[in-house]
């Protein structure tokens, strides 16, 4: 009787036009599952909440007619409405609410809850993240439309406090061997990893091997597989260097020429334009874009940065955001 009443209300609303409502009535039964639910789910084969997850507006209509299904047009609204002590998850529907990954808020709530899946124990974990990681739980589209398909790209943006070492991710982003911040950021980790346990070790006795090993092939490739041109270039020392150098001279951060290049890496990939600009970065964005606390712990601070790369520029400490590794 109440499926009829139901059906006969549903379509008179539609032929005569008036404003749809749904089928949560002062007429509906009361109780935590209305008789035209349970109908409902006995046509499409519903046997667990999970199963909404797999059921669209379209299939409603195929399989109860157009007539109920018009009372499910906002599917995900509804089953809140009638289950609201089930934690629904958005990024698990056929389709999401419109524009419900443009904030940012919710693309970590998907992490968070993709971290939970895999049983993450420490950040260290995301490093065998995939692309198919990602697709399984429902989360593809946030690499298509925000992060070029690059797991590493993501995760680097969304948790921007973590000090991330890119080239061990599964798939190292896309963007990672491009910047010179990263390229020097990896063979100053290699090299001072390498000296603390060789205290005989030179910088010339570093091999293509120990590079790819620890996940830098796509930075040696970059430099035709030469580990002296690599060192030469990304370090800017003499080849005849190499077998005195054991670490980084003491003023290697110091020196303009190396203050220049992290700088211009940072102002394209933060959209510096001018250096007024700079008054305007903080170490949080540092850490977005990536490298962050390792350029924090060179420069000690955005100001320090700045006032390396451009000595001559009159700038005002007072202007700068707080930047240091302790004050952010």
């Amino acid at each position: 009787w109440y499926l009829k009443m139901f059906q006969h209300s549903a379509v008179r609303l539609v032929r005569s036009g008036r404003r749809r409502t749904r089928f949560f009535s002062s007429q509906a039964p009361s109780g935590p599952r209305t008789a035209l639910m349970r109908w409902v789910e006995s046509q499409i084969g519903i046997k667990s909440l999970e199963d909404w997850y797999h059921v669209d507006v379209d299939q409603i209509a195929s399989k109860c007619g157009e007539n109920i299904a018009v009372q499910f047009k906002s599917l995900r609204k509804v089953l809140e409405e009638e289950h609201p002590n089930h934690l629904w998850l958005p990024w698990k529907f056929q389709r999401v609410p419109k524009g419900f990954w443009l904030d940012l808020a919710n693309r970590k709530r998907f992490c968070d809850f993709l971290s939970q899946q895999r049983a993450h124990s420490s950040m260290e974990d995301w490093y065998s993240i995939t692309v198919a990681d990602f697709d399984a739980h429902g989360g593809r589209t946030i690499l298509r439309h925000y992060y070029n398909d690059s797991p590493g790209d993501a995760l680097m943006q969304i948790y921007p406090e973590h000090d991330w070492e890119p080239w061990k991710f599964a798939q190292a982003p896309k963007s990672c061997w491009s910047s010179p911040v990263f390229q020097q950021r990896f063979l100053h980790i290699t090299l001072k990893d390498l000296a603390s346990n060789n205290p005989d070790f030179t910088w010339s006795q570093l091999s293509g091997d120990e590079i790819r090993r620890r996940g830098g092939s796509g930075l040696l490739d970059r430099f035709n597989g030469s580990v002296s041109l690599l060192l030469s270039s990304v370090l800017n020392i003499s080849e005849s260097e190499l077998h005195t150098h054991r670490k980084l001279p003491n003023n290697f951060w110091k020196l303009q020429t190396n203050a220049v290049v992290v700088a211009r890496d940072l102002e394209a990939r933060l959209g510096v334009r001018t250096l007024e600009d700079w008054y305007s970065v903080t170490a949080t964005s540092l850490r977005r874009v990536g490298g962050g606390k390792f350029i924090l712990e060179q420069f000690k601070s955005v100001q320090g940065l700045a006032a390396a790369a451009y000595p001559h520029h009159r700038w005002d400490p007072l202007r700068f955001p707080k930047g240091s590794i302790s004050s952010e």
